[in-house]
């Protein structure tokens, strides 16, 4: 079922948009099963109208790499350049600014997984940044900026909320990969440990007031339209952007304060019953049950 015409989403796609920002994770797919119609929704705009592609995701545990990889094995095909800008590149963008701001040593220790992992490495480049594993001995410089980076793990343990606790004594600047409160594919069975989960087990024993740098961190506007001009080479306009997502306060309230148009699919997170919601502030501009109505909309142009 279409829950909007199809031509005012064939018009939406014609005469204003010219990329298309996909969240990834309860839209092209779902744990490891890809997503009705998102096999070839990327290579079909590209070909139909020449809309250009972007995955932006909160999932932080896997490498760019490791995620392309993934989504071409379940099926979904991708163009050559379509670039993926996941949670773990958002915080290492974050850190490379102030890193190259400041005089001072800059000290980071990590929570999380191989994704998270191989983007915080990165930065021991510059000679004012080290690195401490969370299970590395706890000891940080008096004047050094001291960050403690929580991403996303597959299980938690009580040695790393232990590591945790030990290391928030150094009065750490807390950065969170996300702020999900649940992924399409767990169902909400903890089956997974997100940041806010592991700031929950804690909260009896240390307050840690995190920031996070995934959707909907209004820093990410600046950082996707970079990405645009570089991976496209063009200029384009915010209104010529259209965010697809399946969370009402993640990925609709990034397009919606990034001044994107947002369409919200129901192949995730959020159901009928609650978008129906009349106290709903974040709303979308379009909503379809999932990107197979797309597919069938454009692909007979």
């Amino acid at each position: 079922m279409i829950l909007e015409t199809k031509n005012v989403i064939l018009n939406l796609f014609k005469e204003k948009i010219k990329v298309v920002i996909f969240d990834m994770d309860g839209v092209l797919r779902i744990g490891n099963d890809i997503i009705d119609g998102a096999n070839n929704i990327i290579p079909l705009l590209k070909e139909k109208l020449n809309i250009n592609s972007i995955i932006l995701t909160n999932e932080c545990r896997y490498t760019n790499q490791y995620l392309r990889r993934n989504l071409i094995n379940i099926g979904v095909n991708l163009e050559e350049n379509t670039k993926i800008q996941t949670a773990s590149n958002n915080i290492s963008d974050f850190l490379k600014k102030k890193i190259k701001k400041t005089n001072k040593k800059v000290e980071l220790v990590y929570v999380g997984e191989e994704g998270l992992e191989y983007s915080i490495n990165k930065l021991t480049k510059y000679d004012n940044c080290v690195v401490h594993k969370i299970n590395s001995k706890h000891e940080v410089e008096k004047d050094s900026l001291f960050y403690l980076v929580i991403g996303t793990v597959n299980n938690i343990t009580i040695e790393m909320l232990e590591n945790i606790i030990k290391w928030s004594k150094f009065n750490p600047k807390v950065l969170l990969t996300c702020e999900d409160k649940t992924d399409p594919a767990s169902k909400c069975d903890f089956s997974l440990g997100l940041p806010c989960h592991l700031l929950h087990l804690l909260e009896h024993n240390v307050k840690l007031d995190g920031y996070s740098l995934g959707k909907p961190n209004p820093l990410l506007k600046s950082n996707i339209l970079k990405l645009i001009r570089n991976n496209f080479n063009k200029k384009i306009n915010e209104d010529e952007i259209l965010f697809i997502g399946d969370t009402l306060y993640t990925d609709i309230r990034f397009a919606v304060e990034s001044e994107f148009h947002s369409l919200l699919v129901l192949s995730g997170n959020t159901k009928k019953e609650i978008l129906n919601k009349n106290n709903n502030i974040i709303t979308p501009d379009y909503v379809l049950n999932s990107v197979k109505d797309i597919v069938e909309i454009i692909e007979n142009i």
